[in-house]
């Protein structure tokens, strides 16, 4: 049975941005002594029979589900959510410098915003969910193994995917900027308008269909990492990601799938400079032999003399090249604004050598071995014949 946590404030409770730990905060811990009454104002329902103040570190460690319905604004230093299944909604809900600490699926539905640099960890296997719309301030820090999935995005600061931490970003909005460090990944479902990307390691991957009228992210500083269009809003295998300028690095890599007849791609209204990028073709081989896939747009041009790099040999793919990725067999073109890459097949397997060949070679040799032993018989026998 899911436990239903009701807040009742009594008048507007003011959002104050917090930068360090407040010196009034306190840890109040959820231990549900209150049931069956599970409202948020009942003192038997935490620790100490003290209902939480505004700045608490606020911990959740028990119970089969909480929903919590926030009815005025309010502010905390941190939460902890181990609690399966934890809902929270209602008023908006401000998260100081404590930031969150997640270790099972919980879903937030109110307004969120953040005070001040911060960091949400979650689990591996786990999702933290903010359905309503998230105004980030500062540096929002995700960290761990899990998920956070957001849904509009707004505000003056940068999300960042740190360690193995994944974000996804379903209904875009407009911050400052993304980064992605370690083995980190953003993933931008749709239009996520003027925002610049730090590609420092990990994966950034999107799919926004030009056709569509989204506005694009901004520029994509490509230090590391891989750069990876995604699947698209219509559900399509192949997606588009709208970009500004996109400078190539060799620390990077730029993965794109064919879809049969359709392939993943960058459309930038900028410059596109490959700048040795690695090429990673992903494929379904399902596109007749000759079939040419647009894999970059650029509004402002291709840099002259700036190629992707072959993943395999770590040689420039020049203009005209023909090269190997998987299975098949590519040639790349590069023209004043596309790039261009043509299926050429998948070559046959090598035949293996017939079993005769095997046995061609090997009875010489038995045969020789037969006829050295049997010699040697009729010389002893020779020999002995003689001494009698």
């Amino acid at each position: 049975m899911r436990s239903k946590i009701t807040i009742a404030l009594t008048g507007a409770v003011a959002l104050v941005a917090v930068g360090a730990t407040p010196a009034w905060a306190a840890t109040t811990t959820w231990d549900d002594g209150g049931a069956p009454d599970d409202t948020f104002d009942n003192p038997a329902n935490w620790a100490g029979d003290t209902v939480p103040a505004t700045g608490d570190d606020l911990v959740f460690p028990v119970g089969d589900g909480a929903t919590q319905d926030i009815s005025s604004p309010f502010l905390v230093n941190s939460i902890t959510l181990s609690v399966p299944g934890f809902e929270l909604t209602g008023a908006e809900l401000a998260i100081g410098a404590g930031g969150m600490t997640v270790t099972e699926d919980a879903t937030i539905g109110n307004e969120v915003s953040t005070t001040g640099t911060q960091t949400w960890t979650v689990a591996s296997g786990k999702t933290l969910t903010i359905d309503d719309t998230a105004d980030v301030t500062g540096f929002l820090q995700v960290e761990g193994a899990g998920v956070v999935d957001f849904g509009a995005v707004n505000g003056s600061g940068i999300l960042t995917a740190q360690q193995s931490a994944s974000i996804v970003l379903d209904e875009g909005g407009d911050v400052q900027g993304l980064a992605i460090h370690g083995n980190g990944t953003i993933n931008v479902a749709s239009e996520l308008a003027g925002t610049g990307v730090n590609l420092d390691g990990g994966h950034l991957s999107g799919g926004s269909l030009g056709n569509l009228g989204l506005q694009q992210i901004g520029d994509i500083a490509a230090n590391n990492g891989v750069l990876s269009p995604g699947a698209d809003l219509l559900g399509e295998e192949a997606g588009w990601l709208l970009t500004g300028n996109v400078p190539g690095s060799s620390g990077a890599a730029y993965r794109m799938t064919l879809d049969g007849t359709d392939s993943d791609r960058i459309v930038s209204s900028g410059v596109v400079a490959p700048g040795n990028m690695a090429l990673d073709v992903r494929s379904d081989l399902a596109a007749p032999v000759g079939t040419a896939f647009v894999i970059v747009e650029a509004d402002g041009g291709i840099a002259a003399d700036s190629f992707y790099r072959n993943p395999l040999t770590g040689e420039p793919l020049a203009d005209g090249a023909e090269f190997f990725n998987g299975q098949a067999n590519y040639r790349i073109e590069y023209n004043t604004t596309e790039i261009v890459l043509t299926f050429l097949g998948v070559p046959p397997a090598a035949q293996p050598e017939l079993a005769a060949t095997g046995v061609d070679i090997e009875l010489p040799v038995a045969l020789a071995g037969l006829l050295l032993l049997t010699g040697a018989g009729f010389a002893v026998a020779a020999t002995r014949r003689r001494t009698v």
